[in-house]
């Protein structure tokens, strides 16, 4: 993880913006605004709240309002991101990469509501929030993915994300969830990790470039005339002679779609067609192997925090419930035993009173009593039994708990251990393949 230290408030750290620091953006409205009021009209044109519609037509959301951020707590109640954000902070940066935004006056705020009303702020201090207008509303990558699903990665080549579930994710939350799957399918997502969160290298090149050339030399590209950093790939695609000409040490070429690829990318997608067709770049893509193997081994112990800290929550979440239940078990035992021991009472009360108006002999009263202290102390025993076997229950549901916590814990330790095993096969076979290169021939490009 990165050692550097970010004047930007990003991840756990809140922005505490006075506002002089907005003195050179547009002013804020007066009254301030609230959170956004997300919703929509149904089919009788009543207005329901996002709460409602994720409630009741949780496929409806997807496709028509992606933008909607949000999940669902213990009870099984939605809230949105601004929520979770107040609730559970560092679940939601273990979870949720994809919500963007950021705090003002310890409220947090989504994407969305920063460009409406500070624009400007945003676009300079969040390029990794990946959005554009549509009349006169900003929405997020996710959303333009659903309405142009085809020709989105066209159109926004460096929205870098892939759809699951029905749903586009950024490159942050995939980095995040599946990073041995991005490597795989996508080598050219760049970025590394700031507090627990992946940013893309645009964003580690617009607020510390002197880091990202010192520890990520692979990281091609370079800075258009608004000094806006882009990748090669997004060079060659939008002025390749130039590229060719200022960069000549960008070594690549083009796959069968005609799209052009550096040799980082091709060291992973096709390193045996690289191989046949440029014998040079072997060294580069050894170097390209080598430099990545610990961003990837990084990834996937980030990985493995956040499923061991989802499991420590779990664990927690069941301790409380388990709590809770015996708290309420205690006391409806110490109500019975209450209500048991008055009545006791209230019974020997009224056979002292009997006996008194049939003015019963000394040694009847006495006997009378003596039956008494009999019932009470019985009543004693069995209370106490019960009590201790509310308490032995807990005991049990305790070890069992701890148990279980165990039990999945050592699943995902050795899943993991299965994991990097596999990584570190995968990663000896490339280097034994860049080690012994094969000579030209033929072959078919990357498809």
């Amino acid at each position: 993880m990165s050692k550097i230290k970010s004047v930007l408030g990003v991840g756990a750290v809140i922005l505490m913006l006075a506002s002089t620091a907005f003195a050179q953006y547009q002013p804020w409205p007066s009254p301030f605004p609230p959170a956004p009021a997300w919703g929509d009209y149904d089919a009788g044109h009543v207005w329901r709240d996002a709460a409602w519609w994720w409630q009741n037509q949780p496929d409806w959301v997807p496709q028509h309002h992606p933008e909607w951020w949000g999940d669902f707590d213990e009870a099984h109640l939605w809230r949105p991101a601004w929520w979770w954000w107040d609730s559970d902070p560092a679940w939601v940066r273990e979870h949720h990469p994809e919500w963007w935004g950021d705090f003002y006056q310890d409220q947090w705020y989504p994407a969305a509501w920063w460009y409406q009303y500070q624009p400007g702020w945003a676009a300079e201090h969040h390029p990794e929030w990946w959005g554009a207008p549509y009349q006169g509303v900003w929405y997020p990558a996710g959303w333009w993915w659903w309405h142009d699903p085809g020709g989105f990665g066209a159109l926004y080549p460096e929205w870098w994300g892939a759809p699951w579930n029905g749903m586009w994710y950024p490159a942050s939350w995939w980095w995040l969830l599946q990073p041995a799957w991005v490597w795989e399918n996508y080598p050219d997502w760049w970025g590394d990790y700031y507090e627990g969160v992946w940013y893309p290298a645009p964003w580690w090149y617009r607020f510390h470039p002197d880091y990202a050339r010192e520890h990520h030399p692979h990281w091609w590209g370079d800075f258009d005339d608004r000094h806006v950093w882009h990748t090669d790939n997004w060079w060659h695609a939008h002025d390749p002679a130039w590229a060719s000409q200022h960069h000549p040490e960008w070594q690549g070429d083009y796959d069968d779609k005609h799209v052009w690829h550096d040799v980082h990318w091709w060291a992973v997608k096709n390193p045996t067609w690289a191989q046949q067709h440029h014998p040079d770049w072997n060294d580069a893509m050894l170097e390209s192997v080598e430099g990545a193997h610990g961003n990837q081994r990084l990834a996937l112990q980030h990985q493995q925090n956040v499923s061991s800290l989802d499991l420590e929550r779990r664990r927690g979440q069941q301790e409380q419930e388990d709590e809770r239940k015996h708290t309420e078990q205690l006391r409806a035992l110490q109500q019975k035993h209450e209500q048991e021991t008055q009545a006791l009472e209230s019974q020997h009360l009224q056979e002292e009173q009997q006996a008194r108006q049939k003015s019963q002999a000394e040694q009847e009263s006495r006997a009378l009593e003596e039956a008494h202290e009999q019932r009470a102390a019985e009543l004693q025993r069995r209370q106490q039994q019960e009590s201790q076997a509310l308490e032995h229950e807990r005991a049990e549901q305790q070890r069992a708990t701890e148990q279980q916590y165990s039990v999945h814990q050592q699943e995902l330790q050795r899943q993991h251990s299965q994991q990097m095993q596999s990584f570190e096969r995968q990663h000896t076979q490339q280097v034994q393949r860049f080690a012994a290169p094969r000579g030209g021939g033929g072959g078919a490009r990357h498809r």
